[in-house]
């Protein structure tokens, strides 16, 4: 039971839609919850979608989301993966409507001082990784080990 085949592009790679409608709304605000949800590490970008009617329960059609792309604060996620720099394009161009603070999403200034956070840390990281001579794609960026191990001290960060 297929009720369209109109695909509709939601996000690029490093640009947003202007959210006009309930269902893009609700894309980037899934968008801002993904990025908010995994602390700053992880964005789902190009999301795009048609609607469709897979039983005879979805009604008037369900939005499936299909080939994403994704940025990561260590620029691993994918082939396409733009690190901050995507994150950050992402940051730029979203504007928090209705279904973002329904769903009480964190604002979009806590969003970068946390991806700015990370991306310091991870840049901590590989230094002492590589200052005790492990190679950094070998490096398994557990933060956690390498304090157990009394190779880290984290930075003092400090809020404003």
């Amino acid at each position: 039971m297929r009720s369209s085949t109109a695909i509709t592009k939601f996000t690029g790679t490093l640009t947003n839609r202007e959210a006009i409608g309930k269902r893009e709304a609700g894309v980037m605000a899934f968008a801002h919850w993904v990025l908010q949800n995994t602390a700053g590490k992880f964005l789902f970008v190009d999301l795009q979608g048609m609607k469709c009617t897979i039983t005879e329960r979805d009604g008037d059609g369900i939005l499936m989301l299909f080939d994403p792309m994704s940025h990561s604060y260590t620029q691993t996620s994918c082939a396409g993966d733009h690190g901050p720099k995507g994150i950050y394009a992402f940051l730029g161009s979203h504007i928090c409507m209705t279904v973002c603070k329904a769903m009480k999403l964190i604002s979009l200034p806590e969003l970068r001082t946390i991806l700015q956070r990370n991306v310091d840390d991870h840049a901590y990281e590989d230094q002492i990784a590589q200052e005790h001579g492990l190679a950094v794609d070998e490096y398994p960026g557990d933060r956690e080990q390498l304090q157990r191990e009394g190779f880290l001290q984290p930075p003092t960060i400090e809020t404003t």
